[in-house]
């Protein structure tokens, strides 16, 4: 038997081993190290993995289903599986989440956030089931409305939420331009690249556009320059995928970039109402519903992108 075949071999099996006897956390460290062997970025980009799907699958039909104002009330998020408690707990949201992160250079900071964060789940969650327990779903919603324990451990819960998801976005928006720079060094401007382009640029005009209404800087020609260039950044990849008629394959990337056509139009044509709105001097309450709907359609483009990418890389 040739050697090198041998010791390949060799390491899978081990690898092999390793991975259906080992504890999770033994699992996650001989994870990183494989990581580590690619770039510290990815070591960073997996490690904030767990966290990133704790708060798709769990924390969006608790935060975002609620906040929509009344004329808003739809559910944007059908494929979100509605887990149980239980298995909220169990699976997607358990205190040693934080593991990984907290060992990896680049993302130990969220450690302290993410405990803080899983606790107050819990603690919302425990006196969700103890109404849910004894009474219809119907009757399980009227109550959540008018139990003050309940509001106030969730409200603890969505100020932790935000402490949380701000940490994440900053983690990641420190991360995305360095995972781009690898991708193009290793891959050149792929669809890959522009998919994760977009997206940066996507993350970008909602920071920009908050940002500027915060400071009360927000006025029509900043609208149109981050508008213009989150299109640009979204037809980029479009003539990109069209001109090379491989890209048309199917694969995950391809499956993903067909994903988000419909929700990227909708964040671009929520910027492109808002724009109009204000033009034609709309009242207060109307470019507000048209600013939550921006914000709102971002929020819907990253949960899709996250739950997809989470199941295909």
């Amino acid at each position: 038997m040739d050697q090198r075949w041998f010791m390949t071999f060799g390491v899978l099996l081990i690898c092999a081993i390793y991975m259906l006897i080992g504890t999770e956390q033994q699992q996650s460290l001989f994870g990183l190290w494989l990581d580590r062997h690619s770039s510290q970025e990815v070591a960073e980009a997996n490690a904030l993995r767990p966290l990133i799907r704790c708060v798709n699958l769990a924390d969006v039909p608790w935060r975002l289903d609620r906040a929509a104002p009344p004329s808003k009330q739809r559910d944007d998020f059908p494929y979100i599986q509605r887990y149980d408690p239980d298995a909220i707990l169990r699976d997607f949201c358990k205190p040693d989440i934080v593991f990984k992160s907290g060992i990896v250079e680049g993302t130990r900071q969220i450690g302290p956030i993410v405990g803080h964060y899983t606790s107050t789940f819990r603690a919302m969650l425990e006196r969700y089931q103890g109404l849910q327990r004894d009474s219809s779903p119907d009757a399980t919603l009227a109550l959540t409305r008018h139990d003050k324990d309940y509001a106030y451990r969730i409200e603890a819960f969505l100020s932790a939420s935000e402490a949380m998801r701000r940490e994440l976005e900053s983690l990641e928006l420190t991360l995305r331009p360095k995972q781009l720079e690898l991708l193009e060094q290793s891959q050149g401007r792929d669809l890959h690249w522009y998919l994760l382009n977009y997206m940066i640029r996507a993350r970008e005009t909602a920071d920009q556009l908050t940002e500027a209404a915060n400071r009360q800087k927000l006025d029509l020609p900043l609208l149109a320059a981050i508008s213009e260039a989150l299109l640009q950044a979204r037809q980029a990849g479009e003539t990109y995928r069209d001109s090379h008629p491989a890209t048309h394959r199917k694969g995950p990337v391809q499956d993903l970039w067909s994903l988000l056509e419909e929700p990227a139009q909708r964040y671009q044509t929520a910027l492109e109402q808002l724009a109009t709105d204000w033009r034609n001097h709309a009242e207060p309450h109307v470019l507000s519903d048209d600013f939550w709907n921006v914000t709102h359609r971002y929020d819907v483009l990253l949960a899709l992108y996250n739950k997809q990418a989470d199941i295909d890389f």
